[in-house]
C-alpha cells in the first residue's frame, strides 16, 4: 500500500472513533480491561493470595505464601484453610495453590516440605488441579462436607499421606488425584461420588477400600483407578 493511501486510511479511522458516543468508547475500554480483584490476607499466622469471584463475591485461594514471619516461620505447618478472607467466603482452592513447579522458588520448601496437615472447611466446594501436588510431608487430610470436586492431580505425589477423610458431598475425583500417595492404606469413597478419574489412586498402598452404596461410575475399569503397590482386599460395600 502506498504511503499516502495508508495515511488517508489512518485519518479516516481516527475520525470514525472521534464520532463514536463517549458511552461506547467507555464500554469498549471496560470490556477489554480485567476487572478481577485480587488480595492478600493473613489468617492464623498464614498468608494467602486470593482472587474475588465477582459473580458471588466469594474468594478462591490462588497461592499459599506460608507463615507471616511472626510466629510460624519454622517447623511443620498444620493448616486449617480459612472460611473467609477479608469478608469473602472461601469457596475454591485454585490450581497449584499449595504447590510450586519451580525448584528454585522461595515457596518450594514451604509447599513441598513443611505442610504436614490440612483441614479444608465446609465453605470450600472445589479443589483445583494440582492444588497440593507433591506436598511430600502432608500426612493428614480432612475434606469437610461442602466440597464437591477434587481436581486432576490435586494430591498427586503426597507420598506421606496416611489419613484421608473425604466429605460426604464429593461427586468427582479427578484423574491422578491421589496417585503416588504411597503410604495411603485405606480409603472410604462416599456414596455421593459418581466419577472417579483414571489412576486416581494409582501407586498407593491400599489394602482396604470401601465404596458406600456402589453408584454407577464412569467407564474406566476399576483396576485403572485403584492399581496399588500391594493387592488390596475385595471391595467392601458399606451398610446403608
Amino acid at each position: 500500500m502506498r504511503p499516502k493511501r495508508l495515511i488517508s486510511l489512518l485519518v479516516a479511522v481516527c475520525m470514525m472513533i472521534t464520532m463514536l458516543p463517549l458511552s461506547a468508547v467507555t464500554a469498549f475500554a471496560e470490556d477489554t480491561s480485567s476487572s478481577t480483584k485480587y488480595g492478600t490476607a493473613i489468617v492464623d499466622g498464614y498468608k494467602y493470595e486470593y482472587k474475588v469471584n465477582e459473580a458471588d463475591n466469594t474468594a478462591t485461594i490462588t497461592k499459599f505464601l506460608g507463615p507471616d514471619g511472626s510466629a510460624k516461620s519454622t517447623g511443620s505447618y498444620d493448616i486449617t484453610i480459612p472460611e473467609k478472607l477479608d469478608d469473602h467466603p472461601v469457596t475454591g482452592l485454585g490450581d497449584y495453590s499449595f504447590a510450586t513447579e519451580e525448584n528454585g522458588s522461595p515457596l518450594y520448601d514451604i509447599h513441598h516440605h513443611n505442610i504436614h496437615s490440612v483441614t479444608i472447611p465446609e465453605s470450600v466446594t472445589s479443589i483445583g488441579q494440582s492444588a497440593f501436588e507433591s506436598c511430600f510431608s502432608l500426612d493428614s487430610l480432612i475434606i469437610k462436607d461442602a466440597a464437591t470436586s477434587i481436581g486432576a492431580s490435586a494430591f498427586d505425589g503426597c507420598s506421606h499421606l496416611t489419613t484421608l477423610s473425604l466429605g460426604k458431598n464429593i461427586t468427582t475425583i479427578g484423574d491422578y488425584a491421589f496417585q503416588g500417595c504411597s503410604y495411603l492404606t485405606n480409603v472410604t469413597i462416599p456414596e455421593s461420588v459418581t466419577s472417579i478419574g483414571r489412576q486416581a489412586f494409582y501407586l498407593t498402598d491400599l489394602n482396604t477400600l470401601t465404596i458406600k452404596d456402589m453408584l454407577p461410575l464412569q467407564a474406566a475399569p476399576i483396576s485403572h483407578r485403584f492399581r496399588c503397590m500391594t493387592a488390596f482386599k475385595p471391595l467392601a460395600r458399606a451398610p446403608l
